[in-house]
Formats: C-alpha cells, structure tokens, sequence
C-alpha cells in the first residue's frame, strides 16, 4: 500500500479486515451479540438465516462456544485426543 501512495493511487480494492468488520463469517456472530443490547440481538437474530444461513439455534451455539473458555478448552481437549488416536 505504501509503493501504491507513493505511485500516486488514492483508492486498493484488496478486502483486508472486510470480514471482521462487516461480520463476514457465522463465529463473528458472537461477538456482535456480546456487544449489543436484547433488542438489537433480537433483530439480528430474527434476520440470521438471511446472512449466515445457519438457524438461530446455530448462531446460540456458536454464541456460548466463542463466549466460554471451558466449552473452547473442552472441544479442543476432545479434537486433541481423536488426533492422538489417528496418529
């Protein structure tokens, strides 16, 4: 970006930080819901089928796995040992 500035081009189409930001992906759904009210949580999830296409119960589970040390910590104890198994 810095060699493009220096050429003289003002606009990059190049998408970084677009997802985060926009919500791009269904596990960003947790954290626009820990950071907005019942209300607005409500909405979006009325709407969540629209952008995501995952259910509302998804969108909870995903929810309650990226706001819970111990379900992450769990999950990646239970992935960890199928792994050993296969080696």
């Amino acid at each position: 970006m810095k060699e493009a500035n220096k050429l003289g081009i003002k606009v990059l189409l190049d998408g970084q930080g677009a997802d985060e930001i926009l919500l791009g992906y269904c596990r960003y759904t947790a954290a626009y819901l820990r950071n907005h009210g019942f209300q607005k949580n409500f909405k979006f999830l009325s709407r969540i089928k629209e952008h995501y296409n995952i259910s509302i119960f998804e969108a909870f589970k995903i929810y309650f796995y990226f706001s819970n040390f111990f379900a992450k910590k769990a999950r990646l104890l239970l992935r960890g040992k199928i792994l050993k198994k296969n080696i």
